[in-house]
């Protein structure tokens, strides 16, 4: 099939959608049906939420004892004092280091006493600790109760408009469920940022189609600026390996547009030339969408299967001037180094004219690009046959030189 109509494109895009199902009270962990209440008491409290004690060196040694493994009686262990021992920070680690130590504190003192875990966590006044937290002990509930741990990460996460991060429990079998539980999960867990993701192992039977579907229900569910916390970044791009022409034709009629280097990149072995480039070129167009941004994803396709042959198809398909395609490619590969980027790049520069060279490194789209990305090509383009006048025209002047003239 060539791709010669209208792209209108959705790849990983994703978002949330309003979860409709209930646990039976009876089921859910005392603590799943505890108001989310400030406890209250005596002790004062510093502004993180941490009690003023007097430093307790017992403490302190009992804290990494544990931490390290050599555990005491767990059954005498007062998880409290324990934890606002720790958050003291008597070794001075930065919060993320502190938070991620943090972990199996909290996750064991909910197994011990929920309902005192719980409470404790939910009156802390730092929202990042009570975030992190409440993922923790999510993360160490859904091990053994799945239902329970999503109630209870929405009870206390967005019904009560806190974003909780997706547990490592939960993203590392995320693909290993089918499509209605993988949407079941990532819409219990949602954030005011980007996207974020990563690559996940995906089951045979595993409705990709489905799963796709309803991340885009998940958007229209969710309000503007709100994403999903953990989407698998490969889901397209897995389907394209199994399934090219479904996930292809999934693409084409949807009515969202994003990313479709996913889906390209999936295909990139199987696909022949000539339609690979002809998928490249498309996302080089697509309408109504920053040129740079959809150079740059051509280009994240192109570099997957760098040759000659593939870049002279795209240049042959792509809309615009040959020129023009030249110079907006060229510009989006400085946005990409290592693996197997660097060889593409200098495959993409060989091919070109010397003409083409000049223009393209002297192009607007070019020169918008951070000049210390594209300082180190002098070699490249002297052994293409550039001299030295040209290559001053063709760079930007390292620190204290002046720019070269456009006339040498």
């Amino acid at each position: 099939m060539k791709p010669n109509k209208t792209l209108l494109i959705v790849a990983l895009f994703v978002a949330g959608f309003s979860l409709a199902w209930m646990i039976r009270r009876g089921e859910a962990p005392a603590a799943k049906q505890t108001e989310a209440e400030t406890p209250t008491g005596s002790v004062a409290r510093k502004p993180d939420g941490t009690t003023r004690q007097d430093d307790d060196p017992r403490m302190k040694r009992l804290v990494r004892e544990y931490l390290a493994g050599r555990s005491p009686d767990v059954a005498k262990l007062d998880y409290r004092k324990m934890i606002e021992e720790f958050f003291k920070n008597p070794d001075g680690l930065d919060e993320i280091e502190l938070l991620w130590k943090a972990e199996k504190l909290v996750a064991d003192w909910y197994e011990a006493d929920p309902n005192a875990a719980l409470l404790w966590v939910l009156s802390q006044q730092n929202p990042r600790r009570t975030s992190f937290m409440l993922t923790s002990i999510v993360g160490r509930l859904s091990e053994t109760d799945l239902d329970a741990a999503l109630t209870l990460a929405k009870r206390y996460g967005a019904d009560e408009g806190r974003h909780l991060e997706m547990p490592r429990q939960l993203k590392e079998k995320l693909g290993k469920t089918d499509a209605e539980e993988f949407l079941r999960v990532t819409g219990s867990f949602t954030q005011y940022l980007g996207l974020s993701g990563g690559m996940a192992e995906f089951g045979d039977g595993f409705d990709f189609q489905r799963a796709l579907d309803g991340l885009a229900e998940m958007k229209a569910g969710l309000e503007e600026g709100v994403n999903p916390a953990y989407v698998p970044t490969n889901l397209l791009s897995e389907w394209a390996k199994r399934d090219w022409d479904a996930a292809w034709d999934w693409a084409l009629n949807t009515k969202d547009q994003a990313d479709l280097s996913g889906l390209a990149k999936g295909a990139a072995a199987t696909v022949p030339t000539q339609e690979y480039a002809g998928l490249a070129a498309f996302i080089a167009a697509i309408p109504d969408r920053e040129p740079e941004r959809n150079a740059i994803q051509a280009w994240d396709v192109l570099s997957a299967r760098a040759s000659p042959a593939l870049f002279s198809s795209f240049l042959d398909q792509a809309p615009g001037g040959r020129q023009e395609n030249l110079s907006r490619i060229l510009a989006a590969s400085f946005n990409y180094g290592g693996d197997g980027y660097d060889d593409a790049q200098e495959i993409l520069i060989s091919q070109m004219t010397p003409a083409e060279r000049l223009a393209a490194f002297q192009s607007e789209p070019v020169r918008q690009v951070d000049p210390g990305r594209r300082q180190d090509y002098s070699d490249l383009l002297r052994r293409l046959g550039h001299n030295d006048g040209e290559i001053r025209r063709m760079l930007p002047p390292e620190t204290g030189q002046q720019p070269g003239n456009p006339n040498d």
